[in-house]
């Protein structure tokens, strides 16, 4: 029903407002129902999601688009969709926080609430670790076009390429899934870091000899996609450990500051661009190696061996 351009922006910013109510609630939930390795693991299972739907929502969409008379239809199944999924709600998904365990929305409580989270040293240190590789990792995802097109003319390919990479994070979620328990968070964590580190500088030395090729390329971008599979389960469920009281609140600062800052250090690599995969791999590197210092100072100061076990 929008008559102007503005009108329909300011409507998908509503939305965003209103996409984010989601991604928090997800981590608050399961802070609420689980902590260490369980919740390790079902924050494993919802990573798992939230990382093949953005693959299939373009290929959804595509869909719409060939089967519904026009664009506005998208927005129509948006609606049948969040009404479906209010009803479900309603229905089937119980209030996780008890009574005693919420908090008064005046300001005192909540600015409390966000102090805490800020200063706790583990859930602001793994808050920056994840910042950091999250950014590496949307890097990619907005060099990916300009990577696939001009430097490996595989413009047309890039669709299918881009899934085959990117799906490899959903199996990398089961896995880790099926891992944690065994070896437990702080170690899958912090092997997955060196793991970037030693797969990026790699890919530098390939590329410093001239060996870039397309297959080089989709091998050890995969290899890092995946590894960040495991990487971002296991280090939110580690900033959201001590924060079981306020888990809400810790959850959209998590959400919030990864968020700000993954999409800082992304708009800044994708503007370094220069014809050559360079800039990405050495970001990964780079952000990597300084996500790995962190974690190191920040689980020398972790009060037991055991909580992120």
């Amino acid at each position: 029903f929008v008559d102007s351009f503005a009108t329909l922006v300011f409507a998908r910013v509503l939305q965003g407002v209103g996409a984010g109510a989601p991604r928090v609630m997800a981590g608050s939930i399961t802070r609420d129902r689980y902590s260490g390795v369980r919740m390790a693991k079902v924050m494993s299972l919802s990573m798992m999601v939230f990382m093949i739907v953005p693959v299939l929502a373009p290929s959804l969409g595509k869909l719409l688009l060939q089967i519904t008379p026009g664009w506005h239809w998208l927005f129509g199944f948006l609606v049948v969709m969040g009404l479906a999924l209010t009803v479900w709600m309603f229905k089937r998904l119980p209030e996780t926080l008890p009574l005693e365990r919420r908090l008064s929305l005046s300001p005192g409580p909540l600015i409390a609430a966000y102090h805490e989270t800020l200063t706790n040293r583990h859930t602001a240190g793994y808050t920056m670790t994840l910042s950091l590789i999250v950014g590496a990792h949307m890097s990619f995802i907005t060099s990916a076009p300009l990577i696939f097109g001009k430097v490996f003319n595989a413009e047309d390919s890039f669709p299918y390429l881009f899934a085959a990479i990117t799906l490899t994070m959903g199996f990398a979620a089961f896995v880790n899934s099926r891992l944690v328990h065994r070896y437990g968070m702080r170690r899958l964590a912090m092997t997955g870091l060196k793991a970037i580190i030693v797969i990026n500088a790699l890919h530098l030395i390939l590329d410093f000899f001239g060996l870039e090729t397309l297959l080089v390329f989709m091998l050890t971008q995969a290899a890092s996609v995946f590894t960040f599979g495991i990487l971002a389960a296991n280090l939110n469920a580690m900033a959201m450990e001590p924060m079981g009281r306020i888990a809400g609140t810790a959850s959209s600062m998590i959400g919030s500051v990864s968020t700000i800052v993954s999409a800082g250090i992304a708009t800044l690599i994708s503007q370094l661009f220069n014809g050559t995969t360079l800039p990405l791999v050495l970001a990964y590197v780079v952000l990597a190696a300084a996500s790995l210092t962190i974690a190191w100072f920040t689980d020398n100061g972790r009060p037991k061996p055991t909580q992120t076990r």
